[in-house]
């Protein structure tokens, strides 16, 4: 997600403003507060406008990880319905599959029983016509 510069702006202050009232409840970040300390050689005034620099950097680089999670899980998700799309789309070919091939098993008989049918009637015409045959010359 990518915003504009002055939509960032806004945003900016509205973390500087967390900041401030973080730091008036003294509800600090124990590690980021003595990071301040460490840097300032133990400066009170200098480890706080730290400590401010490097907790608006932290709640960005919260923010930018959980934007990057989001973004990662919606893949995830389009995956996910593309996967059971495809699935299905399987399952169901599959299935007109068997349909198919149990149809051509149904009517394989029938084709057989009347390719039969058709021959035999065929071989009997052809023994009448022999035997009419005989009797003609043989009469």
């Amino acid at each position: 997600m990518r915003i504009n510069s002055a939509e960032e702006r806004l945003l900016e202050e509205k973390i500087y403003e967390q900041v401030t009232s973080e730091l008036s409840n003294d509800n600090k970040r124990n590690g980021l507060w003595v990071k301040a300390l460490a840097n300032s050689n133990y400066s009170e005034n200098i480890a706080k406008s730290l400590y401010i620099k490097y907790r608006v950097q932290s709640i960005k680089d919260e923010m930018e990880i959980h934007s990057a999670s989001a973004s990662a899980r919606d893949e995830m998700d389009i995956y996910n319905v593309r996967a059971r799309a495809r699935a299905e789309q399987s399952e169901k070919n599959f299935i007109n599959k068997m349909r198919t091939a149990s149809n051509i098993i149904k009517e394989e008989p029938k084709k057989e029983k009347n390719v039969v049918d058709s021959s035999s009637k065929k071989l009997i015409i052809i023994m009448m016509v022999l035997v009419l045959i005989l009797l003609i010359v043989f009469s």
